[in-house]
């Protein structure tokens, strides 16, 4: 009986390494596991992992595609990543990094870096060889200047560098002609140099949390792609009107930036979308902003001292309107043209009733009216006249 038994494991085994073999799907958690399957392993996850299993040679993982060493307290990189020869992604957030040896530049096939929270303030010149280069990571460091080996870099689409401590752009930013994103946000940047404007890929620009950034120069008018564009709490104070010129903007969100009015001009932003004028200073909206067709959300909460007039009839695409704490705002009766209209926030304005006009539009899928003064007879009424709006007091 054990000698059949065994034969029939015997017979068996062959088949259950096959497929042992078969499950591994090329992801390996440990060095051990990568380097038993080394010429299989095309991504290494090591993740609060020990300093000795983190000094153990990887050149041997020659197929390695991704390797990611988050949270690992690292001070500085295992020499033997220099070996990886197909490394495209590389991540290395969440250590405690201070340089980055030059070698970085021999991985000519990364095409993606991670470096978020470390203690960078500088980069090799060696970066400048990555040509493959499309997105890095940089945010949370110690940078007060753009490295300059990064305007070298030709192909390069994304760059985070939130959270540094930039105060200055170079004029040779112009270089990156192929940059997509740029993310600024919250650094110490008080200009921008008019080289931006060649900067004629760029989609997305985050400039948030900027404070001493007081006007953008003339040439931001000319990112004719540029689609998304964050200034909040730059303290502008007026409209720049070289926003106007971007065509293919559909969100800017120019809240808490002091603005006390909009121009004209900011009619020939047909491509608008979401605009966010939260917490500014405006008193009324010009008429020409009723050219905006294809705006969907606006957000002009904290305008309080705000009054609407007929113009904000003429969004006819307008599904969500933003209106806590505009006091001093009336509610137009033109507002009966939103059909699109889904979302209504007039909260915290002291109202004691509601006009006829916002009773009757019965397409509304929210109404927000928390931090007003109505009683319940008013309440009452609002709810018959609105059974389908999902009514907030």
């Amino acid at each position: 009986m054990i000698r059949k038994t065994l034969i029939s494991f015997l017979l068996f085994l062959p088949f259950l390494v096959f497929s042992q073999r078969s499950s591994f799907d090329g992801r390996a958690y440990s060095v051990q596991m990568a380097l038993h399957r080394a010429a299989e392993t095309h991504t290494l996850v090591l993740v609060n992992r020990s300093a000795e299993e983190l000094q153990t040679d990887l050149s041997s993982l020659t197929a390695l595609k991704t390797l990611h060493l988050s949270h690992n307290e690292l001070d500085s990189l295992p020499s033997s990543i220099r070996q990886l020869k197909s490394l495209n992604v590389l991540w290395i957030q969440y250590n405690n990094l201070t340089h980055i040896p030059d070698w970085i530049g021999d991985l000519n096939a990364l095409e993606e870096i991670n470096l978020t929270h470390n203690r960078l303030d500088s980069l090799p010149e060696g970066m400048a060889r990555l040509k493959q280069l499309r997105k890095l990571g940089l945010r949370e460091n110690r940078f007060r200047t753009l490295p300059s080996a990064l305007t070298r870099l030709s192909k390069l689409e994304e760059l985070d560098l939130h959270s540094n401590a930039l105060s200055t752009l170079p004029p040779e930013i112009a270089k990156m002609k192929e940059l997509r994103v740029l993310n600024l946000y919250k650094n110490k940047l008080a200009t921008l140099p008019p080289e931006i404007g060649k900067l004629s890929a760029l989609e997305e620009l985050n400039l948030y949390h900027n404070e001493p950034l007081k006007s953008l120069p003339p040439e931001m008018g000319k990112l004719k792609n540029l689609r998304k564009l964050n200034l909040y709490r730059d303290v502008l104070f007026r409209f720049p009107l070289a926003l106007t010129e971007l065509e293919k903007l559909e969100e800017l969100d120019m809240s808490k930036t002091r603005l006390s009015s909009l121009p004209p001009e900011i009619g020939k932003m047909q491509a608008l979308r979401d605009l966010d004028l939260f917490c500014n200073q405006i008193k009324a909206l010009p008429a020409e902003i009723g050219q905006l067709k294809q705006l969907q959300v606006l957000q002009l909460g904290n305008n309080q001292q705000l009054k609407l007039g007929p113009e904000i009839g003429e969004l006819e695409a307008l599904e969500r309107l933003h209106l806590a704490n505009a006091k001093a705002t009336d509610l137009p009766p033109e507002m009966e043209k939103l059909k699109n209209l889904h979302h209504l926030d007039i909260r915290n304005q002291g109202k004691d009733h509601l006009p006829e006009h916002i009773l009757r539009m019965r397409w509304l899928k929210d109404l927000y009216l928390t931090g007003n003064d109505l009683d319940e007879e008013w309440q009452k009424k609002i709810l018959e006249a609105l059974p389908d709006t999902r009514v907030s007091f």
